[in-house]
C-alpha cells in the first residue's frame, strides 16, 4: 500500500481507503427526499468487521462514512475496538459527515431520510457521531453535500468552532460538482479536506481542481470511483438489482446508457493495459497526484482486498491516459 499526504492536515492516508457507504447494511427510508432502499443491501457487523480487519492488515488507514450508511458508523467503532492484538497501532483516520439524517418516522415506520445543516442541528449530528463511532475527537468531519441554500448559517463555521472545541480533527466539505470545490478552494478556504466524485465517466476534476488543490495543500478524497457499480464490470443491462438495492430505482434506459458509456473504456482491457475495467477505473484516479485517497466501497474482505491491490500497480501510463481523455471528449463528458 502506498500513502500520500491528505493536504496540509500533517496526515499520511492509504491511496486506497474503504468507502462504508455499502458496508453499513440495508437502510429503507421514507420522506420527500428519498423514498425506499438508500444503501446496497444486507451486510452483518461480523461481516463489515471481518472486511476492516482485513483491510488494516493490507495498510488500508483511511475510512470514510457517514451517519446516512445506515450502522456503518456502529460497525466501525467495533472494528477498532475489537481489532486483533497485531492491528491495534495502526493509527486509523476516520471521516464522517453532517448535514444529512436519518430520523424516525412519526408513524412508527421506515425512517425519514432528512437534510438540515443548521448549526444546532450539525452540533448534534457530530455528537451523535462521536457517540455511534465511540471517540470523542473524530479526525475528519465533512459537511454531506450542501447546496447553496442550505448554507444560510454557516455550516462550515460551525465546523471551525467545533475543530477549536476539540470535538473534530479536521473539517471539510463533501461537495456537489468540481464548480463549487473550485469555490471553496478559491473563494472561501477553510476547508482542509473536499470530497469529490471523480472518475473515468466523470472527469471534470482533471482540469481545474486536482492541480489546484495540490498547489493549495488541499486533501481530496475520492468518492464514487466506480460510478455505482457501473465500472466494476460486475453486471449487465438486464441485471436485477435486490430490492434493498437503491440501484433497483434506476430507470432501465438510465441503467443501459451508463453501462454503454463505461464500455467506451474496455479497450483499457482488450489491450492489456489493465487486467480488468474495475482495475482501469481505480489506477486512472490514483495517476492524479492532487488526489489523496480514493474511497471504492466494499461488502466484503475479497472486494476490498482487490481494491487495495491497485495501490501496487501504479498510474494507467501517459499514452493510455491521453486516450482516455479522448474517449471521454468523445462521449461529451470532458470539454
Amino acid at each position: 500500500m502506498r500513502y500520500r499526504p491528505l493536504g496540509k492536515t500533517g496526515h499520511q492516508v492509504s491511496e486506497v481507503g474503504l468507502g462504508t457507504y455499502p458496508l453499513g447494511g440495508a437502510l429503507i427510508t421514507s420522506g420527500s427526499y428519498w423514498s425506499g432502499p438508500a444503501t446496497y443491501g444486507a451486510v452483518t457487523l461480523e461481516t463489515a468487521m471481518e472486511t476492516i480487519h482485513h483491510g488494516l492488515s493490507l495498510g488500508l488507514n483511511f475510512i470514510d462514512t457517514a451517519p446516512v450508511y445506515s450502522e456503518a458508523e456502529v460497525y466501525i467503532a467495533e472494528a477498532l475496538r475489537q481489532r486483533p492484538q497485531h492491528l491495534k497501532d495502526i493509527e486509523v483516520f476516520v471521516e464522517t459527515k453532517g448535514g444529512e439524517h436519518v430520523l424516525p418516522a412519526a408513524d412508527g415506520g421506515p425512517p425519514v431520510l432528512a437534510r438540515d445543516f443548521s448549526r444546532d442541528a450539525l452540533r448534534a449530528s457530530v455528537q451523535r457521531s462521536q457517540e455511534r463511532l465511540q471517540t470523542d475527537l473524530i479526525e475528519g468531519v465533512l459537511l454531506h453535500s450542501p447546496v447553496a441554500d442550505e448554507m444560510a448559517e454557516d455550516p462550515l463555521g460551525l465546523l471551525v468552532e467545533l475543530r477549536a472545541e476539540r470535538h473534530v480533527g479536521h473539517i471539510g466539505v463533501s461537495a456537489t460538482t468540481t464548480a463549487e470545490a473550485i469555490r471553496l478552494i478559491e473563494e472561501d478556504g477553510r476547508a482542509e479536506i473536499i470530497q469529490i466524485g471523480f472518475s473515468l465517466l466523470e472527469p471534470e476534476p482533471t482540469e481545474r481542481l486536482l492541480p489546484m488543490a495540490e498547489e493549495r495543500g488541499v486533501g481530496i478524497v475520492i468518492r464514487s470511483p466506480l460510478a455505482s457499480g457501473f465500472l466494476s464490470g460486475s453486471f449487465t443491462a438486464d441485471h436485477a438489482f435486490a430490492p434493498d438495492d437503491h440501484r433497483s430505482l434506476m430507470p432501465q434506459e438510465r441503467l443501459a446508457a451508463r453501462l454503454r458509456e463505461a464500455e467506451s473504456f474496455l479497450w483499457l482491457v482488450e489491450e492489456g493495459i489493465a487486467g480488468s475495467l474495475s482495475e482501469a477505473a481505480l489506477r486512472y484516479i490514483l495517476s492524479f497526484s492532487g488526489v489523496s485517497s480514493v474511497i471504492p466501497g466494499a461488502m466484503n474482505p475479497a472486494e476490498l482486498e482487490q481494491n487495495a491491490a491497485i495501490s501496487d500497480l501504479g498510474p494507467l501510463p501517459a499514452t493510455a491516459l491521453a486516450r482516455v481523455a479522448e474517449t471521454q471528449r468523445e462521449l461529451g463528458l470532458l470539454s
